[in-house]
């Protein structure tokens, strides 16, 4: 009878990956979850690879024949990065002590080992997006929290909203283009736009809008809130619009 020597996977430091899977997360300015290949004008194609793929070829956990994803640099601010995430997944011990099972709290449990193996490299890879979507949403909670706002303006009226603040920032899944919230003087705001420009407006930018007011609703059902079309980023009232293909110049 003969003995099979089954080897373990190998192992990895969990924070060396997990840097890793940040600078991967700037690099891709993003989570993907699956490549996507693209076929460009000239017939050439263009591979939009996984985070975890290239993670995955990070650390030479699979063997290719074919195209091998990117090796991305991995930086200081990186490491310090993820350690702040690892930090912050800390607050899900209590739904861990609890048995409350769902992916933060399996998260919890991988990225704070001192260890990970190939296996885990998906969840390792997901976390950059986890900790923005979570640092975003507490920001959003604690500005609205007892935010006393008002509806503004009669519809169709035109606003200028000088020092508003942006506190969320979404991609539409509808449409192309950005759903923005904000608040100024104390008053909740919504719009969208289509220009990519609004891109890198990250929650806490101030900014200078002008707009219309298309309609006033309330938000989560308690908080009065502005709905906008038409907005425009200006350096002031008098200046040139931004975020805009048609630029109406002052006089």
């Amino acid at each position: 009878m003969s003995v099979v020597d089954i080897k373990a996977p190998p192992e990895f430091n969990t924070l060396e990956v997990l840097a890793a899977a940040v600078a991967i997360f700037e690099y891709n300015k993003g989570y993907f979850k699956q490549s996507e290949t693209k076929v460009l004008e000239d017939n050439t194609t263009e591979i939009k690879w996984a985070n975890r793929e290239i993670l995955r070829s990070q650390f030479l956990v699979d063997y290719r024949s074919g195209p091998n994803p990117p090796l991305v640099k991995v930086h200081d601010r990186h490491h310090e990065r993820a350690k702040e995430i690892q930090e912050y997944t800390k607050k899900e011990i209590f739904n861990v002590l609890a048995n409350k099972e769902s992916y933060n709290t399996n998260l919890y449990e991988i990225i704070n080992r001192e260890y990970v193996t190939g296996s885990n490299f998906g969840f390792v890879a997901s976390a950059p997006f986890y900790f923005k979507y979570s640092k975003e949403k507490d920001f959003y909670k604690e500005r609205i929290n007892n935010l006393q706002s008002k509806h503004v303006g009669a519809k169709d009226t035109k606003v200028y909203l000088d020092n508003f603040e942006v506190i969320r920032n979404n991609k539409s899944n509808n449409y192309p283009g950005y759903i923005i919230q904000g608040i100024c003087e104390g008053n909740l705001y919504l719009f969208f736009t289509k220009y990519d420009s609004w891109a890198d407006r990250k929650p806490g930018t101030i900014i200078h809008i002008e707009g219309k007011v298309k309609d006033h609703v309330m938000e989560q059902g308690t908080i009065p809130m502005t709905k906008l079309n038409r907005v425009y980023e200006r350096i002031d009232r008098k200046s040139t619009r931004l975020n805009s293909s048609h630029v109406k110049r002052s006089r």
